[in-house]
C-alpha cells in the first residue's frame, strides 16, 4: 500500500492514540518559498495540550494543540531570505533556507506535468538553470476517496542543472520571467497528474453543484463501495501485474519453452496480430535448419510491451523497456533439423499483447533473411489473467483529495493551470465545470481574488481541408467563455501545438504567455497579455466585419499574407472557407458561396491553419458567433 493511501488512517490513529512527536506539514521544509505580502500560516499535528511556538524571521507566535491539531499565523513579509524557522514544542524542529517570495501552484495534466528535460532547446536550459532563488515541491500523483491533512510527499528543490530536469517546463519558464522580471524568490508547488479530467481536481461539494456530473458524484458516495478496499486492491494489481510481466521463473514452469512441448490443443494466429492477444501471451514457432550455421540472428521486431524469448528451450531475452534487440543465436544453441523459438508476451499496461513488425521480423543466417511473418501457435490460458488495474485519477475528488486539499491552508499569489485534453469528450460541459473547478480552489484557499491563469489548448492531430467541428475547439470555446471570472487569465496557444503530439515540446512560450497574464492579472501592469479576441461583428449585404479587444499596436499577420482561417455560413450552417482582410483593425469576411451570411466561425478546427496576430506577436483567440 502507498503512503498517500495510509496517509489519511495514519492521521486518525494519531489524532485518537497520540503523538509521539510533534509533526509539521510537509510543505514546510528546507528550502522553501512563502508567499509574500501575506500572511504566513503554519501548522501540524501533535498531542492535546501541547505549547506549540513559531519563530520566523523576527516574528514569534504562539498556541495550543486542539483536536490534535495546532495553527499559527505569522506576520506578512516583504520577499527576502534567507531565513530559519524554528518549531519549538517537546522538541524543536529547525527549518532552513527559507525565502519569502512568490509562490504559484501549477496544476493539471499531462502537458503541466511535461519535465524540461523532454522539450525544446532542453540541454541547453537545464545547463544554466542555476537560480537558487526558483524552487520546486513537487506533489507525487496520488489518489485517495478521503481528503488528506498532510500532502503525500515532496520536497522543496532548489533550481540547478540537476534538479531543473524534471520541473514542470511550463512551470519553469513562468517561474524564471517572475524571478528575473520582479527580482523576488519563486516557489511553484507542482500539483498535476497526466490524463487527468478536471472533476478529479475538485472538492466532491463542487462537483455536485454540475448536473450533468450526478451520475459521478452518485458514483463516488454509493454506500455499496468500499473505496479504501477498492484502491488498496486497484495497487496492489499494480505491483502484481509488473510482477508477472517480469517473472522467468513462471515461465520456465509452464514448461512451455521446451522443445517438445505439446502445443497440438494451440491456436494459431498470424503473426504481427492485428487484433490483440489478452494476459500472458505465449507463441511458439519451428523453423528448420542445417544445424551448421554459424551465425543467426534474430528479429522479431516488438513485443507489447514486456516479455522473453527463448531458441531451443534456453533463454536469450528479457524485455523489461521499450524497443527488441536484434539478437544473436549461439552457434551452440543450434540444432539439426527443428528448432524451437517460444515467446512469452505480456503487456502489464491492460493484458492486450501485441506482437511482431511487418516487414521486420526474420531469422538472418549469413546474411540472409528468412521471414518469420506468418501463422504461429499460441496460447494464452498457461498463466492465469493479468490483473486488470483502474485509472481513479479520473474518479471526482480523487486528486482533489490528496493533492490539493492539503496545500490550500499554503498562501499562493496565484495558480497555473494546463487542462482540458481529458474533458474533451465531455466538451458542451467543460465550461460550467471549469468556472465552477475555479471557484472551488478560490473557496479552498479562501481567497476569492485568486489569480487563475490558464492555457488554451493548442492545435493538434491532422488538419482538416473543410470547414469543420470538433470538440477541442468547444473546449477552447469553453476556456474563453470562463474569462468572464474576475481574475482570471489565459495564454492562446493554437499556434504553437503539434500535429502529431499531444504534447507540443515549445514550453517556452506557454511559459511566457501565461507569465503575460500574471502581468496583467496579478501584477496589475497596463499591458498586451492577449492576443486579438472577437467583440462583435455586423453583417452587411454579402460581407461581415469583424470587431476585437486586446488589439495591441494593431491586428497583423505574420506572414505578410491576408489573414486566413475563417468561415462563414447562411442559414443552411454550411460553412464555406472566407476570404479576409484587415480594415481598420477589423477584419472583412466574405465566401462567394454564401450571398447571406449569419455566423462566422475562426480557428475552429482541432488543428486549424491560422496566421492573424496583433503587432506584439500573440495569437488572434479562435470563436465563433454561432451556437449551433
Amino acid at each position: 500500500m502507498s503512503f498517500g493511501m495510509l496517509l489519511p488512517f495514519f492521521l486518525l490513529m494519531c489524532s485518537s492514540l497520540g503523538f509521539a512527536q510533534t509533526k509539521v506539514s510537509d510543505l514546510f521544509s528546507d528550502n522553501m518559498v512563502v508567499q509574500r505580502e501575506q500572511p504566513i500560516k503554519v501548522w501540524g499535528w501533535s498531542d492535546d495540550g501541547t505549547s506549540i511556538s513559531v519563530q520566523f524571521a523576527g516574528n514569534s507566535a504562539t498556541t495550543t494543540t486542539q483536536n490534535g491539531k495546532w495553527e499559527v499565523s505569522l506576520p506578512a513579509l516583504d520577499a527576502g531570505g534567507p531565513y530559519s524557522m524554528t518549531i519549538q514544542a517537546e522538541t524543536a524542529i529547525t527549518i532552513d533556507n527559507i525565502l519569502v517570495g512568490d509562490v504559484w501552484v501549477a496544476g493539471g495534466q499531462s502537458n503541466m506535468e511535461w519535465i524540461l528535460k523532454n522539450t525544446d532547446n532542453a540541454a541547453a536550459e537545464i545547463a544554466a538553470a542555476n537560480y537558487p532563488q526558483i524552487r520546486f515541491f513537487k506533489i507525487p500523483p496520488t489518489v485517495s476517496h478521503v481528503e488528506f491533512e498532510q500532502v503525500p510527499g515532496g520536497a522543496w528543490r532548489e533550481a540547478n542543472p540537476l534538479n531543473a530536469i524534471v520541473y514542470s517546463a511550463v512551470g519553469w519558464y513562468f517561474a524564471k520571467n517572475n524571478h528575473l522580471e520582479k527580482g523576488v524568490p519563486v516557489g511553484i508547488i507542482d500539483s498535476n497528474n497526466g490524463g487527468s479530467p478536471a472533476e478529479a481536481w475538485m472538492s466532491l461539494d463542487a462537483v455536485a453543484t454540475v448536473p450533468s456530473y450526478a451520475a459521478d458524484v452518485a458514483n463516488v458516495v454509493d454506500p455499496e463501495k468500499d473505496w479504501g478496499a477498492i484502491l488498496e486492491q486497484n495497487e496492489l494489481n499494480d505491483v502484481l501485474r509488473f510482477e508477472i510481466a517480469a517473472d522467468v521463473d513462471a515461465a520456465i514452469a509452464t514448461e512451455a519453452h521446451l522443445i517438445d512441448f505439446d502445443d497440438s490443443d494451440w491456436q494459431c494466429v498470424e503473426i504481427p496480430n492485428v487484433d490483440y492477444i489478452v494476459d500472458v501471451v505465449w507463441l511458439r514457432k519451428s523453423i528448420l535448419l542445417n544445424g551448421t550455421e554459424q551465425t543467426i540472428k534474430l528479429n522479431v521486431g516488438k513485443m507489447e510491451t514486456r516479455g522473453q524469448i527463448f531458441f531451443n528451450e534456453e533463454p536469450i531475452y528479457n524485455k523489461t523497456t521499450t524497443g527488441v534487440d536484434i539478437l544473436t543465436i549461439p552457434a551452440e544453441l543450434i540444432k539439426k533439423g527443428k528448432n524451437v523459438i517460444s515467446c512469452r508476451v505480456v503487456n502489464p499496461y491492460g493484458g492486450r499483447a501485441y506482437f511482431g513488425d511487418l516487414g521486420n521480423m526474420y531469422i538472418e543466417i549469413d546474411g540472409n533473411e528468412i521471414t518469420l511473418e506468418g501463422e504461429w501457435k499460441y496460447s494464452n490460458t498457461l498463466e492465469g489473467e493479468i490483473p486488470q488495474v483502474t485509472t481513479y485519477r479520473h474518479i471526482p475528488s480523487f486528486l482533489y483529495n490528496s493533492m490539493i486539499k492539503p496545500i490550500t491552508n499554503f498562501n499562493v499569489r496565484g495558480v497555473l493551470w494546463y487542462q482540458g485534453e481529458s474533458n474533451a469528450f465531455r466538451s458542451d460541459e467543460y465550461q460550467q465545470l471549469f468556472a465552477t473547478l475555479i471557484q472551488d480552489w478560490r473557496n479552498g484557499w479562501q481567497n476569492q481574488n485568486m489569480p487563475f491563469l490558464y492555457v488554451q489548448l493548442p492545435n493538434y492531430q491532422s488538419r482538416e481541408t473543410e470547414p469543420s467541428d470538433h470538440n477541442w475547439a468547444r473546449i477552447r470555446e469553453a476556456q474563453t467563455q470562463t474569462l468572464v471570472l474576475a481574475n482570471t487569465g489565459m495564454a492562446t496557444t493554437i499556434d504553437i501545438g503539434d500535429a502529431n503530439d499531444i504534447h507540443p515540446r515549445n514550453k517556452k512560450d506557454v511559459g511566457n504567455r501565461l507569465w503575460l497574464n500574471a502581468k496583467e492579472v496579478s501584477f496589475e501592469e497596463a499591458i498586451v497579455a492577449s492576443g486579438p479576441m472577437y467583440t462583435n461583428h455586423e453583417i452587411i449585404n454579402n460581407t461581415v466585419t469583424i470587431s476585437y479587444e486586446h488589439l495591441g499596436s494593431g491586428l497583423q499577420t505574420n506572414d505578410g499574407a491576408a489573414p486566413f482561417g475563417f468561415a462563414v455560413a447562411g442559414d443552411d450552417q454550411v460553412f464555406y472557407w472566407a476570404t479576409a482582410e484587415i480594415q481598420n483593425d477589423q477584419i472583412i469576411v466574405s465566401a462567394p458561396e454564401v450571398s447571406a451570411p449569419v455566423a462566422v466561425r475562426y480557428a475552429w478546427a482541432v488543428n486549424p491553419e491560422t496566421n492573424l496576430y496583433n503587432v506584439e506577436g500573440l495569437p488572434a483567440v479562435p470563436f465563433r458567433t454561432d451556437d449551433w
